[in-house]
C-alpha cells in the first residue's frame, strides 16, 4: 500500500512538472490560452503552488480571475511588494470595469423594465426560489459548470443539477416550461 502511495505521489509530481514545462513552452511560443490551460491543470495537482498561481495571474484574460490568483499568492506572501503591487493593479482594473458596467446606458435600459424588457430569472435561481434545490447545491453546480467551461466544455446548469441528482428530469422540464412561459408573458399585452 505504501509503495502504491509513493508511486502515485511521484507520478503526480512528474505530471505537475510536465504541465509546468508545457505551460512555459507554450507561453514562450505566444500560445497564451493553451499555456494558461496547462497552468490551470498544474494547479489542480498543487493548488497552492506559487509559480503556477503567478503564471495563471499573468496569462488569464479576466482581471477578476487575475485578482483571485494574486490574492492567493498574497495570502502566502503578505510582505511581497511585487505581488502586492500587481494585486493593487488588478483591483484597480476590476473597479474600472465595474464602473463601466454601472454607467452603461445599454445595461440601464435593459434593467429598468421599460418597453416590456425585464430581467429574467435564471434557471438555478428559480429552482432555489421554488425550493427544488438549496443555494449551496446551486453554488456547487455553478462552480462545476465554471470548471467545465475552463476545460472547453459548455454544459447547461439544468443538466448539471440533474446529473448531480439534485433534481430529476421532470423537475427540470417543469422549471424550463415555467421559465419559457415567463419569458413569453413579458412580451404579450
Amino acid at each position: 500500500m505504501e509503495n502504491t502511495l509513493t508511486a502515485e505521489i511521484s507520478l503526480s509530481k512528474s505530471l505537475f512538472e510536465t504541465l509546468m514545462v508545457q505551460g512555459i513552452t507554450e507561453s514562450r511560443r505566444g500560445n497564451h490560452r493553451l499555456a494558461f490551460k496547462y497552468f490551470q491543470e498544474a494547479l489542480q495537482l498543487d493548488k497552492t503552488n506559487q509559480k503556477a498561481l503567478m503564471w495563471c495571474a499573468m496569462l488569464c484574460t479576466d482581471p477578476f480571475d487575475a485578482k483571485n490568483f494574486l490574492q492567493q499568492l498574497l495570502e502566502q506572501n503578505p510582505e511581497d511588494k511585487l505581488i502586492r503591487n500587481y494585486y493593487g493593479l488588478a483591483i484597480q482594473r476590476c473597479n474600472e470595469l465595474d464602473q463601466l458596467l454601472n454607467e452603461s446606458q445599454l445595461l440601464q435600459r435593459w434593467s429598468k423594465n421599460s418597453g416590456g424588457i425585464a430581467e429574467f430569472s435564471r434557471l438555478g435561481d428559480h429552482l432555489v426560489k421554488v425550493g427544488e434545490i438549496t443555494q449551496q447545491q446551486l453554488k456547487v453546480a455553478l462552480h462545476f459548470q465554471e470548471y467545465l467551461r475552463k476545460q472547453g466544455q459548455n454544459e447547461k446548469i439544468g443538466e448539471i443539477l440533474e446529473s448531480f441528482g439534485y433534481i430529476n428530469k421532470q423537475q427540470l422540464q417543469k422549471a424550463l416550461e415555467l421559465q419559457k412561459i415567463d419569458f413569453f408573458s413579458r412580451f404579450s399585452d
